[in-house]
């Protein structure tokens, strides 16, 4: 850890993500937690299920309630009138069927896009997180996240109620910069808000538009969230009929965007064929390239942020099996280095360096890819069953790569 001591300051650094497990692996991993760079171990951290996104610019300084809305959440997909006690003057992009993004993805071939999808490594104005019901069991888990990226980024949390709101803050005493914490009063299903919440486009101008993709049909409310949150923040939304879970969607900030085959499955039943769902994805990203990789066998989300995470335009870390531990998926991730390590970038040739990936024996599939960029912070989860060794491998590939 003496390396990770070293770079106490990365001051450069921006975007933002955080570490979760895999939906289907809800028990509490009690020995989990998150590497901090400006710290050699922080405090036990549970890397379980705080996820975040990008959110557009706005005011941090109130909590934002949701009314009474003028149709059941997610129905018809439409805006909802007053939903929020803010009146914000929202643009809502009425996109015609089937057009992709619409009149916002139409430009010339070769052109530079009108918009494009964020790396997670440049700077964001918001870490999102939804609490859930991890208000209660972990409040501590929510304020070393708070803490940890003080001074750096805001922080929006999605709340159930004004009760959990002041949980909340009870637990965070004794914090600085709690004005640069936001409270939204939203319903929501569950804490997965790294796959539910909203993908941001940004336009030349550094305006946004949120795109809202279907999520699962038993969790309504939290399909909903991403357009309640373009009406609170003001921001163009379009909502998408492709099955998009945001863990499985990466984007090196310059027109590359990868998914993996997982999309392909979720979506053929509505565009008919795997090609038209992948021009349809292309499209609605305004993507130069859409590549789309292998999911680990056996992992049951099957998302992209399992096994890599962009560092820069041409940069991005992936993970690496031991064949001797797991040889199907160390041939599966050597395969998808392969294809990255082909790609052209507008920066120059894709560089790909490897980070080890933890053990899976066990049932819980550990990865040192699903991190947080907090401009200028990341934090990476760490597993104290045996994994200190890889961990701090994994860190050093870190530490090398980002900007300090």
């Amino acid at each position: 850890m003496a390396n990770a001591q070293r770079q106490i300051a990365l001051s450069t650094l921006n975007g933002l993500r955080v570490a979760k497990n895999s939906p289907a692996q809800k028990r509490l991993i009690e020995d989990d937690g998150f590497r901090v760079f400006y710290r050699p171990f922080h405090n036990q951290i549970l890397a379980l299920i705080l996820v975040a996104v990008s959110l557009s610019d706005s005011s941090p300084d109130e909590t934002w309630r949701e009314g009474s809305p003028s149709s059941s959440a997610g129905a018809n997909r439409s805006p909802v009138a007053n939903r929020f006690t803010a009146t914000p003057n929202t643009i809502w992009d009425r996109s015609p069927p089937n057009s992709g993004f619409g009149m916002l993805a139409q430009h010339e071939r070769g052109d530079t896009p009108p918009w494009r999808m964020q790396g997670e490594f440049e700077e964001q104005q918001y870490l999102l997180l939804s609490c859930g019901d991890l208000s209660l069991a972990h409040r501590a888990t929510i304020r070393d996240i708070v803490a940890a990226v003080s001074g750096r980024i805001r922080v929006a949390i999605l709340i159930w109620d004004d009760a959990q709101r002041q949980e909340l803050l009870i637990s965070m005493t004794g914090l600085s910069n709690l004005d640069n914490v936001t409270f939204i009063e939203v319903a929501h299903d569950s804490v997965w808000i790294r796959d539910f919440g909203p993908t941001v486009l940004r336009g030349h101008l550094s305006d946004a538009a949120i795109l809202d993709w279907r999520y699962e049909e038993g969790r309504p409310n939290d399909d909903s969230v991403p357009q309640s949150l373009a009406w609170a923040s003001a921001t163009r939304w379009h909502p998408s009929d492709l099955h998009i879970e945001g863990g499985n969607l990466l984007s090196n900030g310059g027109g590359i965007c990868v998914t993996t085959t997982k999309v392909l499955e979720q979506n053929t039943s509505v565009h008919k064929d795997e090609q038209r769902v992948q021009q349809a994805l292309k499209d609605t990203l305004c993507a130069r390239q859409l590549v789309v990789l292998e999911p680990l066998a056996g992992e049951s989300t099957g998302h992209v942020d399992m096994f890599m995470a962009f560092t820069g335009r041409n940069t991005v870390v992936v993970g690496e099996y031991d064949p001797k531990e797991d040889a199907e998926n160390a041939a599966l991730l050597d395969r998808n280095a392969d294809r990255l390590a082909a790609l052209s970038t507008d920066v120059g040739p894709m560089i790909v360096e490897r980070v080890p990936m933890g053990k899976h024996r066990d049932g819980l599939w550990r990865t040192y890819t699903n991190c947080i960029f907090a401009n200028g912070v990341l934090l990476m989860p760490s597993y104290q069953k045996g994994e200190t060794e890889r961990a701090d491998k994994a860190l050093s590939v870190y530490c090398r790569l980002l900007p300090h």
